[in-house]
């Protein structure tokens, strides 16, 4: 699959009435590699910055065409732990989308 990144710039692409974002992991990677690395599943052992500008560009997209509801899952293989990798992703989108909103 094309990063998100790379998928919000195709023209059109946000045309439902809300945006399902699933996050796994990265291009290139083994899915048991990862998880042997990242067990037990319960810090952050790779940031992946990238990604969360690409969920916090995603999530400016959904508000500014009408607040869309915007629902994510992440695999514990994109950063090590799911849960916290989505507390910083909440995070980078109350920053990224400041107080306004």
């Amino acid at each position: 699959m094309p990063t998100l990144g790379r998928q919000l710039a195709l023209p059109g692409v946000l045309s439902a009435p809300f945006v399902v974002c699933r996050l796994s992991i990265p291009p290139g990677q083994r899915y048991e590699e990862r998880k042997e690395a990242f067990a037990p599943f319960d810090r952050i052992v790779q940031p992946d910055e990238g990604v969360r500008a690409d969920v916090a560009a995603l999530a400016r997209a959904c508000l500014e065409q009408g607040k869309k509801p915007l629902y994510l899952t992440v695999n514990n293989k994109v950063e090590g732990s799911s849960p916290l990798t989505l507390r910083a992703l909440a995070e980078r989108m109350v920053q990224a989308l400041g107080h306004e909103h």
